[in-house]
């Protein structure tokens, strides 16, 4: 799905460092470093450090020359307020700020952005702000909800009809054999 030259930020905490470089290097995509993300405001845990930071793992396809469109000055540390919590739709919400900067690093306007982790459609609201065409996947169709409304009130305004707007696509269900047809000895 990754183009040559293109890039994908793998968002993870800490405790993935160890995780998932092995399996980047499997999948043949060349780590070149990890992003770190400032939120601003520590998150409450049960260590003894609260959590203030998120990584990203930035990587290309291996063998192949990689796209950036960032300033020359650019740091691996993104200082960027993370989404108040008492305003969040999802766990794990990022903020569009995020997903607008990484975007505008790795992409040109017109181009496609993939986000296989839709959660609550940041990705999608950066594309939207930044010309892109935002592809997002969410197994969970309370979030896939949350995404299309949060699209359809951001480009046509509050309150307009969001179902109507974005209409829900449901996978087909899968066909099942005739219940009077004998069925093969293995499926007894």
């Amino acid at each position: 799905m990754l183009l040559p030259g293109h890039i994908a930020y793998i968002w993870g905490g800490y405790a993935n460092c160890g995780n998932y470089p092995p399996f980047l290097k499997k999948h043949k995509l060349y780590f070149s470093q990890a992003i770190i993300w400032d939120k601003q405001h520590p998150v409450l845990t049960r260590k003894d450090f609260m959590g203030a930071h998120e990584w990203a793992f930035y990587c290309w396809k291996e063998g192949a020359a990689h796209r950036f469109f960032g300033p020359n000055n650019a740091t691996d540390l993104w200082h960027i307020k993370k989404v108040n919590p008492q305003s969040m739709v999802h766990l794990t919400e990022k903020p569009v700020a995020l997903a607008v900067q990484a975007i505008q690093f790795s992409s040109q306007r017109g181009e496609n952005v993939l986000d296989l982790f839709g959660g609550s459609g940041s990705t999608l609201m950066g594309c939207e702000q930044t010309g892109r065409h935002g592809f997002l996947m969410e197994i969970d169709e309370l979030y896939c909800d949350v995404i299309r409304r949060r699209w359809a009130e951001f480009v046509h305004g509050a309150g307009c009809d969001w179902q109507a707007l974005t209409p829900a696509v449901h996978p087909a269900p899968v066909p099942q054999p005739p219940t009077d047809q004998p069925q093969p000895e293995a499926a007894r």
